[in-house]
């Protein structure tokens, strides 16, 4: 008995650790946005969705590669020092989430991506 309880207890955790992004961001559509702004805090800023709701977006910035250009650039290959050189490129920009909520509340669709 008690072997059966640990397998299924190993089978949850396991199907809960295979959840994907769409899937978690698919569940919050039609819960009210105070629900999320409750467990994910409140967002970075919000502005209007043009139909008298509202887009709670959520931004963060990714972890920033501060490559400096040095001697060590001579012999590379111009497809090296343009990869390393993409993390500059990140410097100005952000993760986000934005979830929109229509004039109730409610949440009906969302985005992710960076911009």
């Amino acid at each position: 008995m008690k072997k059966n309880i640990c397998f299924y207890i190993i089978v949850i955790i396991i199907l809960q650790s295979c959840t994907n992004p769409k899937e978690i961001y698919n569940s919050w559509m039609g819960s009210h946005k105070s629900k999320m702004i409750i467990q994910w805090g409140p967002p970075t800023r919000t502005v209007s969705d043009g139909n008298g709701g509202e887009i709670l977006i959520y931004e963060k910035k990714p972890i920033q590669n501060n490559y400096k250009s040095t001697d060590d650039d001579k012999g590379k290959s111009a497809g090296q020092r343009g990869y390393e050189r993409a993390g500059q490129n990140m410097q100005n920009m952000v993760h986000y989430t934005d979830m929109y909520s229509d004039a109730n509340g409610l949440l009906y669709h969302w985005r992710t991506g960076m911009r």
